[in-house]
């Protein structure tokens, strides 16, 4: 069954008749494979939802690590991108950087196309100080939703402009991100004066 997991995500908004449906009554000529496929599709989408939605980040690791592991037992696979995205995002919150990256760098490898990922995985490079990872997930961030990229703007204007001393880089990134993100004008401004100033010595 292709794409099982998308299409009982949809069953799953007609409430309670339509996951009975799919798994009892619906397809009487179904197979016993197609049906401990869907159901194997229900828990791992369940797993999921259980994940995502959860706001505390200890329980949000237990759940996330639960759900890789069903997610791990279906045959449609497309959830894992977001759950070690998720789990990643958790351990991020705690403080655990290295548990954090590895946990994007398993969803990257799956979906690489995953914008916020690579946002996300430069977030926690940078809050180790690790400088060049940071600028190129962000740099990448920036190459696949640039609408969106104010935020990466900033935080790479800021890698460049403290961690890294290249004052230039900075004020461009800077100007960038309040360009797109009037929001983040005041924030930048300040960036961009502790770069001139260092130009200016």
């Amino acid at each position: 069954m292709k794409n099982t997991l998308r299409y009982m995500l949809c069953l799953s908004l007609l409430g309670g008749s339509g996951l009975a449906y799919a798994t009892e009554g619906a397809a009487p000529h179904a197979s016993k494979e197609s049906t401990k496929e869907a159901m194997a599709a229900m828990a791992a989408m369940t797993a999921a939802r259980s994940c995502i939605f959860e706001k505390s980040p200890g329980p949000k690791i237990a759940l996330c690590t639960k759900a890789i592991h069903v997610i791990q037992g279906a045959s449609d696979k497309n959830l894992l991108p977001t759950v070690f995205g998720a789990r990643g995002s958790a351990y991020f919150a705690t403080r655990r950087y290295d548990e954090a990256i590895r946990d994007y760098n398993e969803a990257i490898k799956l979906d690489a196309k995953v914008a916020y990922l690579w946002y996300y995985r430069g977030r926690a490079y940078m809050a180790k100080n690790d400088s060049d990872p940071a600028i190129r997930n962000f740099t990448k961030f920036i190459k696949l939703d640039p609408k969106g990229a104010a935020p990466a703007f900033f935080l790479r204007g800021s890698v460049y402009n403290y961690n890294k001393k290249e004052y230039t880089k900075a004020i461009a990134d800077y100007r960038e991100a309040g360009r797109l993100n009037p929001k983040l004008k005041n924030l930048a401004a300040k960036g961009i004066a502790y770069a001139k100033a260092h130009l200016a010595k």
